[in-house]
């Protein structure tokens, strides 16, 4: 048996013959879920229990490929072959079928439980956070799920122009939305940095650049050895961003710092934001740059740096992959004072027209009501 901290809840193992047969959840005393497992210490079911004690979910578990394959809603008395099954069940007995009521799909893995409801009124969008291809131009089949079924839906939201324009025609799309996402948090006060910190906020992950960071960061620090790249973010890819870092000795100047949960605080520091990514739809950390009052150095990708950084009016877009031209973009940027802080203005007043609240949940307000 196992206590967590208040020692209200637990886990219980049940073991025969020193096979572990079954893990009991529960929570004070509700047993809430009993998992079951063969003698290969396979984990083959569950049952969740109600506050009564009374089972009424049972889900089987493929043994070989560990997915959900029957679904038993015990008290209802109904079989579901998947998740997907389930979801649309209870979305069709949950929200009356009428246009006045709206679902918004904002993870694309569980689109198909939503298209797959028996409503025919209700509408229902979907949110391409996310290209449908990596970088190397693979196919991401949940995003693409979502362009082949278009039809099935009353809208697709994208964030940028860009990537309508990209896929509109390719996949027939004839209900794209352009509503960008906004910022909630928008810091009042802000001020020029005198510290010669170039910084980059992202998940430490593949695709984001960070080869292209390091080569970057060579050329800078040949040219002047005081400036630092501060890396804050957590991801699968830290140690590998490590190694390059010890490689290229630069471990003087290039360092990593973690998560950060005060975003603002740690852009005070920075005397502008880099992105080396190469995949991006709309950039949170380099929205929170701009609205810091930094100027933004980032690569042209698809489909979201161009969409706010501008040439020489709030900071550099660089052609993808140039690292000599961004490392002389920043070598400008931080001998110039004067056009440091003009451009880190601009990034602000650019970020609060573009990504003002109240006018994107208008658009969202906008497209609920030209659908009823």
């Amino acid at each position: 048996m196992k206590y967590k901290e208040n020692d209200v809840d637990y886990i219980l193992d049940l073991f025969e013959n020193n096979y572990r047969t079954k893990r009991i959840y529960s929570e004070g005393n509700w047993i809430r879920r009993i998992k079951e497992f063969d003698f290969n210490k396979v984990f083959k079911a569950e049952v969740f229990y109600n506050r009564k004690g009374q089972p009424f979910l049972r889900r089987n578990i493929n043994e070989e490929t560990n997915a959900i394959e029957d679904i038993y809603l015990l008290s209802e008395n109904k079989h579901f072959k998947n998740n997907k099954e389930l979801g649309s069940y209870f979305l069709s007995n949950l929200i009356e079928d009428t246009s006045d009521n709206i679902i918004v799909c904002d993870g694309t893995g569980s689109l198909d439980k939503i298209i797959g409801t028996n409503h025919s009124h209700i509408q229902k969008y979907a949110v391409m956070h996310t290209t449908h291809k990596t970088p190397q131009g693979k196919i991401k089949k949940v995003e693409e799920n979502v362009l082949n079924n278009s039809e099935s839906l009353t809208g697709v939201v994208f964030l940028t122009q860009d990537y309508i324009n990209d896929v509109e025609i390719e996949y027939n799309l004839q209900n794209s939305y352009l509503i960008p996402n906004f910022i909630k948090e928008i810091p009042e006060n802000h001020k020029p940095s005198g510290n010669k910190i170039i910084g980059c906020i992202s998940r430490l992950v593949e695709g984001k650049g960070f080869d292209l960071l390091i080569n970057v960061a060579k050329l800078v620090i040949n040219k002047d050895p005081e400036i630092e790249f501060h890396i804050y973010g957590e991801g699968s890819h830290k140690e590998k961003i490590k190694e390059m870092i010890i490689n290229n000795n630069l471990e003087n100047n290039v360092k990593l710092f973690g998560y950060t949960t005060n975003p603002y605080e740690t852009l005070s520091d920075f005397r502008c934001v880099l992105s080396t990514s190469q995949s991006e739809v709309q950039s949170l950390s380099m929205i929170e740059g701009m609205l810091a009052g930094k100027p933004i150095i980032a690569f042209d990708i698809k489909y979201g740096p161009s969409q706010f950084v501008f040439n020489n009016r709030n900071g550099y877009l660089i052609p993808n992959k140039d690292t000599l031209s961004m490392a002389e973009a920043i070598i400008d940027i931080m001998k110039d004072d004067s056009k440091y802080v003009d451009y880190g203005e601009e990034s602000r007043r650019i970020v609060l027209k573009e990504f003002d609240p109240d006018n994107i949940m208008n658009k969202w307000i906008s497209t609920f009501n030209k659908n009823k």
